[in-house]
């Protein structure tokens, strides 16, 4: 697999072997096993790459998240903004889902900044808090490739909000970390990392974003680059220094310069190929499991067991339904 485009054909091939066999079964009556296979082909054909951008608040995690997208999709703003995970995903129209109070259901996509917000929130009906998720579909090209941007509330400002994206990083195939090359690692960003991330170095990247501060300060490029390899490198060796505003700009600009400076380009390859190497056995080795399981249960159980039904006469049956 060289590409996410032939995990994609891969996806689909799979899906397909789970429907033709589903078929199969559904021939032969078994309900139960058809109900089974059938969310299975559901979960296979939207089986997606899980990309989770945390970090403090303050940091620019929002505009990363739409610079990768190329537009401003998600809220932006100075003070602690996001309060919930927002997933973002392909969709050939904008979509809005939210879900609240164990509730989905779709909302206007031009008020999406009301559910995602701190602010934005305290102004929503009663009926419509909590709220656990925002999910977008949008048409980008990142998130066509079966990956899933998720924006999350930022760590060390409310402990109830970093359980959140706690949880979260226990689910990502890449975890993105956004630190500010203005903050230069604070303290609690240390610890968090020692304390949380030491699990997930596998799969972790170091973003040190608004790195156009600096982009005409070589001495403090040299300092900041030299503080971050004896404190990250340990830990991973994906680590990027980036401009989220330039690479937004950019890309609503259509300046194709800026777009390249801002280092976001080179960071969505890597993160791709990542993925291609590391996740994509992962992602699909549970459907090839499912599918051999079902299979062999079908061929060593369920047909030898119709032959030799088929084989018994009237009163030989009702003497075998007895016993079993």
């Amino acid at each position: 697999m060289q590409t996410l485009n032939d995990f994609l054909l891969m996806r689909e091939d799979l899906a397909f072997k789970i429907s033709k066999l589903n078929g199969i079964l559904g021939r032969l009556g078994l309900r139960d096993r058809i109900e089974t296979l059938e969310l299975l082909e559901d979960q296979c054909h939207n089986a997606r790459f899980r990309v989770l951008i945390a970090g403090e608040f303050k940091r620019g995690k929002s505009c990363l998240v739409n610079s990768m997208l190329g537009a401003s999709v998600l809220p932006m703003k100075v003070a602690p903004c996001t309060t919930t995970i927002s997933e973002v995903c392909y969709g050939e129209l904008p979509k809005l889902t939210i879900t609240a109070n164990h509730d989905t259901f779709e909302a206007d996509f031009e008020n999406r900044f009301q559910y995602c917000t701190i602010q934005g929130h305290n102004e929503l009906p009663e009926e419509q808090k909590p709220i656990h998720k925002v999910q977008i579909e949008f048409p980008t090209s990142v998130c066509s490739k079966s990956i899933m941007l998720i924006d999350s509330p930022g760590l060390n400002e409310d402990w109830s909000r970093t359980q959140t994206s706690l949880r979260e990083i226990a689910q990502a195939d890449v975890l993105m970390l956004v630190l500010s090359c203005e903050m230069a690692l604070s303290q609690s960003e240390q610890l968090f990392i020692q304390s949380h991330l030491q699990p997930y170095q596998d799969r972790l990247f170091f973003l040190w974003n608004r790195a156009d501060a600096i982009w005409d300060r070589p001495a403090e490029e040299t300092a900041l680059k030299a503080r971050s390899d004896k404190h990250l490198s340990k830990y991973s060796e994906h680590i990027y220094f980036v401009s989220a505003r330039e690479g937004l700009l950019g890309k609503l600009q259509q300046d194709n310069a800026k777009w390249a400076k801002s280092n976001i380009p080179k960071v969505l390859n890597e993160m791709e190929q990542f993925l291609v190497e590391k996740q994509t056995k992962n992602k699909l080795e549970r459907f090839w499991q499912q599918i051999m399981q079902i299979s062999t249960y079908t061929l060593f159980q369920l047909i030898p067991r119709m032959e030799f039904l088929l084989q018994r006469s009237t009163e030989e049956l009702a003497e075998y339904q007895e016993k079993n």
